[in-house]
């Protein structure tokens, strides 16, 4: 019994030290909002050193602390070659740089450690930034600003905004800026300790990593008609607005598996692809969607298909044999857009009926159009868009009035010879009283110019689109709108082309400019009448 209790005292004793030479969170209390700090005299060697040479960085806290996320949340500028090697040692936390770090001479670094530092308790950041110069003093000049993505015009974070001293075109893919800082939560930056000096400024949007190079074509990037000057008088109103540049057209795959159908899915919108095929007499239409353009098709023999974007890009897909009558025995025609319950529609807007095969005939006498509750057959008649997928339904619609729409078997025949089965949907035409009116002016537009202006919903849906070129205003007004909430967007088409374009660091274009406002919100039986002036920013 003695010498188990001997044991039992020196293993009570063993673990009292042990707890007392390793950090326990404590829990229970107020909660603890002091973020931990430097000891007085604890940064070795002191801050604002000068004349620094390459050795280790020690700074001692008032509390034990811990590490987050080091590699990313630890800035260095001008950034260093070589990663540091950072650890904690009781209080202490130790900045080593690497063995083959080579500092730049006369130059002013700042290491600013973000939330790399947090207490055990409440992971309550440190707030630490450790300056020194290699030269005789320390550059204290601030070059600041903002950057915005230049599509959408809102404010960007975590976003690398780059000083550079080589003024080469070619700098920022193959080497390391000079200084650097990143924007915060809205899109704020500021570089502190400058020397004076002509920089070029760079805005990086890094897809993976923290590279400090434009080497991707899914990077972002933001950049100055010029170089700027620092000097205490520079500022901190720098304006910069990323994009990302058009990547080079690729066909990423293509679809055979079905009869009569092919498709070629691209690695973006194929605006710009010629698209012509082998003739077999197989009676083909084109369909283009947002990425990919899809081929109809009525032959069992093979063909090819030439795919080319003028000289830079060609390619040439086969598209193989199938055997027709298994598809046709499998195949059904059916909507795309079908719906449950009564679908409202406007006086002007006729019933589009959305197939899934391109169609070559409609017939009229398998249409039934039953007005109002009393179900009167009323007169209709059947249309085919351009596309050669939409069908629409004519008729003096009636505000207030419901319909039944009843297409029974082979009012619709498509171009493989199937038909439709009964198709029976409803919808309900809104009075005028319940929809509202938007009419709109667009002023102090330059007459040498072309723009593009668009009435939009609130989630990007387009309503009306115009192409307007050399005039000063333009006015147009759209009727019979379902209330709530409409956006004016106004493009300057500066190549007019009839779409937006981005812009080109290598050509040093910048993306086409954009401009969108709000509109009050539409009620019904109301119309808003609005004056809309495009501010066009301005990168500066």
């Amino acid at each position: 019994m003695k010498w188990y209790s001997f044991f039992m005292l020196v293993g009570l004793c063993f673990g009292l030290l042990w707890q007392c030479a390793n950090p326990i969170p404590l829990t229970g209390g107020e909660k603890d909002e002091t973020p931990p700090k430097v000891v007085k005299d604890g940064m070795l060697p002191a801050n604002l050193q000068t004349n620094f040479v390459k050795q280790d960085i020690t700074f001692t806290f008032d509390e034990w602390v811990k590490l987050n996320d080091a590699i990313n949340q630890i800035v260095v500028s001008p950034p260093l070659d070589k990663n540091p090697d950072v650890r904690l040692k009781n209080k202490e936390l130790i900045f080593s740089f690497d063995e083959e770090e080579v500092l730049k001479e006369d130059a002013t670094y700042t290491i600013n450690f973000g939330e790399a530092i947090k207490d055990l308790t409440e992971s309550n950041p440190a707030e630490l930034t450790y300056v020194f110069s290699t030269g005789d003093v320390i550059d204290s000049l601030v070059v600041g600003g903002s950057v915005s993505d230049a599509l959408t015009g809102e404010p960007m974070k975590e976003c690398l905004v780059m000083l550079y001293q080589n003024l080469s075109d070619t700098i920022v893919r193959k080497g390391k800026p000079y200084y650097f800082s990143k924007t915060d939560d809205n899109g704020r930056f500021k570089i502190e300790n400058v020397k004076t000096g002509t920089f070029q400024v760079i805005a990086l949007s890094e897809d993976e990593g923290q590279r400090y190079k434009f080497d991707s074509p899914t990077e972002g990037i933001g950049y100055l008609p010029g170089p700027v000057t620092v000097t205490d008088s520079t500022g901190q109103n720098i304006r910069l607005e990323v994009f990302k540049e058009e990547v080079p057209l690729k066909l990423v795959g293509d679809d055979q598996e079905e009869y009569g159908h092919a498709w070629f899915a691209f690695n973006r919108e194929p605006y710009d692809v010629e698209i012509s095929h082998e003739e077999k007499g197989q009676n083909l239409i084109y369909d283009y969607r947002k990425d990919s353009i899809h081929i109809w098709y009525d032959t069992e023999e093979e063909f090819l298909v030439y795919l080319a974007q003028d000289t830079l890009w060609t390619d040439t897909v086969k598209v193989k044999s199938l055997p027709r009558a298994d598809f046709v025995k499998k195949a059904r025609l059916g909507l795309r857009n079908a719906h449950e319950g009564a679908l409202k529609i406007t006086k002007e807007k006729n019933i589009s009926l959305q197939f899934n095969h391109p169609i070559a005939s409609m017939d009229d006498k398998m249409l039934g159009l039953y007005a109002d509750t009393t179900q009167t057959l009323v007169k209709g008649k059947l249309t085919l868009d351009s596309t050669g997928f939409v069908v629409k339904v004519e008729h003096d619609w009636k505000p207030g009035v419901p319909y039944d729409l009843v297409l029974l078997p082979g009012a619709v025949t498509d171009k493989y010879g199937l038909q439709n089965d009964t198709i029976d949907l409803s919808y309900e035409v809104s009075a005028a009283e319940d929809l509202g009116e938007v009419v709109a002016e667009v002023v102090a537009l330059d007459s040498t110019q072309a723009y593009i202006i668009s009435l939009q919903t609130k989630s990007k849906q387009q309503i009306k689109r115009y192409l307007v070129e050399d005039k000063s205003a333009f006015s147009f007004g759209q009727q019979n709108m379902e209330p709530g909430e409409y956006v004016v967007e106004v493009i300057l088409d500066s190549n007019r082309n009839g779409r937006w374009d981005t812009g080109s660091y290598d050509q040093k274009t910048y993306p086409e400019k954009k401009y969108a406002q709000n509109l009050e919100a539409l009620r019904a039986n109301w119309t808003v009448e609005v004056t809309i002036t495009p501010q066009f920013g301005e990168t500066q």
